[in-house]
């Protein structure tokens, strides 16, 4: 696939500025060539290509500001490989497809005879603070906490972590399920 192609393809969900994008895409990428063609030769194969689905402009991650600023290019080229890599050797083949295509329940948990979920997903949404994401929800997927973050040398660098607009009592009736552990403390203890 050249250049124009694989800008085309990471711009394919614009409605309206797709052709300055797609310039924009190709300007970056010929700037920044060594850092853009380790990220093509990486992600551009197997289960790495579910990446594309949720973030077309993927291989561009390491162009623009990801984690925090102090990150050079191929720091974040690197960062972003072995966070990869780990994920590789820590989940199966189908786990990893259903984390890049939806989400994987680690546990459940019952309050007051509602049952809520503690997921591991990859989310469009939280691009710039990490690589996968950690949500507690209830069963009509509302996200009342989420934490988004990267493997990073042995550590998980946590990039975010909010709760959610309106937990109509959640965060309440959650610290006296759990005996005075609160919402964030247990999305925390959970990494």
């Amino acid at each position: 696939m050249n250049l124009y192609e694989q800008a085309q393809l990471a711009n394919r969900h614009k409605k309206s500025g797709k052709n300055k994008a797609v310039v924009k895409y190709m300007v970056r990428a010929l700037i920044h060539a060594a850092q853009f063609k380790r990220m093509s030769a990486y992600f551009h194969q197997g289960n790495r290509l579910k990446l594309f689905e949720k973030q077309p402009n993927f291989v561009t991650k390491c162009i623009t500001p990801y984690l925090r600023d102090g990150f050079t290019k191929d720091q974040r080229v690197d960062i972003l490989i072995n966070h990869y890599q780990w994920f590789e050797q820590v989940f199966t083949a189908q786990a990893q497809c259903a984390i890049y295509q939806d989400n994987v329940v680690l546990c459940e948990l019952s309050i007051d005879e509602e049952r809520y979920f503690v997921t591991l997903s990859f989310e469009r949404n939280s691009r710039k603070e990490g690589e996968l994401t950690l949500s507690l929800c209830d069963e009509q997927h509302n996200k009342y906490y989420v934490i988004a973050f990267t493997y990073i040398a042995g550590d998980f660098y946590i990039g975010c972590m909010q709760g959610g607009t309106n937990d109509n009592g959640f965060s309440r009736k959650f610290t006296k399920a759990f005996y005075g552990l609160r919402p964030k403390s247990f999305m925390v203890e959970t990494m």
